[in-house]
């Protein structure tokens, strides 16, 4: 095992130490410096500078083409599976430079999960589906207890359990959805990315996606792309904007907390965001709070 690989699960047993303490909240579980990403030579964002708080729920919204997607995917270095993608500057994971040349991508993946688009599980059995994941990453035992774990976690169990050796094509959308969140929870990720999950999914499906990212933020940092302002509005703490420079560039024009964003923005073009985004603030009678 070299040196990068101790020093990348050296920060895993950190993340979970910082946990447990009171200043978890202002933790950079992810930090990025200077990143920029090119596919075929051309650049699709440039110079992105953020840091990601520990246990907080981050939106990125913008225009379409202005990199989200690409951003998210650098953040655990799925972005690789792109032969043509370039990756320059850093991301850091509680301070380890994910993209140094020993660092095992699987770990990473093992610590920052994702959940794409569109559901895509596995063409088999809706048990192989989270099982397999578990048993390549080398965890074999209570492999029943995980599995309803991960459902249950999912919002899936009551409705798969007796079905488990069910082809999971044959689940509804938002079923596949759900399952593919599990299986991704499964391997109790740090930090768990979500590429517009909810945006192939009727109106109630997507609110129960919704609702689950909502619980899930309560264990796992939660960084989601999304076009839906409702939906950034109401599961996010902060949000990250993302917009087109006159060279056709994505670059960050602003991270704010929620209320500042939504509510409180004094930037013209971040109100026109909104505004022609048709987003509309709830505001409740005692608290203010954006739903």
């Amino acid at each position: 095992m070299n040196d990068n690989t101790l020093q990348f699960q050296s920060a895993v047993q950190a993340a979970s130490d910082t946990a447990q303490t009171e200043t978890a909240a202002d933790v950079p579980v992810i930090e990025t410096k200077d990143l920029s990403v090119a596919f075929r030579g051309k650049i699709i964002i440039r110079d992105v500078n953020l840091a990601f708080r520990v246990g907080a729920a981050t939106s990125i919204v913008g225009p379409s083409g202005s990199g989200k997607t690409s951003f998210l995917r650098t953040l655990n270095r799925i972005i690789e599976i792109e032969p043509h993608a370039r990756v320059t500057g850093s991301v850091f994971y509680h301070g380890v430079d994910i993209y140094r040349p020993d660092i095992d991508a699987t770990l990473v993946r093992r610590r920052i999960g994702m959940v794409f688009q569109r559901a895509n599980p596995y063409p088999t059995s809706i048990w192989d589906n989270i099982a397999w994941g578990l048993q390549i990453n080398g965890i074999r035992d209570r492999l029943p207890e995980r599995i309803e774990e991960a459902l249950t976690r999912a919002a899936l169990w009551s409705e798969v359990k007796d079905d488990l050796r069910h082809n999971a094509l044959e689940l509804s959308g938002g079923q596949q959805q759900r399952l593919c969140i599990a299986r991704a929870i499964a391997l109790n990720p740090d930090v768990i990315l979500f590429d517009e999950p909810t945006s192939h999914l009727d109106p109630i499906t997507a609110g129960e996606i919704e609702e689950l990212i909502a619980r899930l933020k309560q264990d796992h940092t939660i960084l989601v792309v999304t076009h839906d302002l409702n939906m950034a509005a109401r599961v996010s703490d902060n949000v990250a904007f993302f917009r087109l420079d006159d060279d056709g560039i994505g670059y960050l024009e602003t991270y704010d907390s929620n209320i500042n964003f939504f509510v409180q923005s004094k930037s013209r073009v971040v109100n026109e965001y909104i505004t022609r985004n048709q987003w509309v603030w709830h505001e409740t009678a005692d608290a203010g709070t954006v739903l």
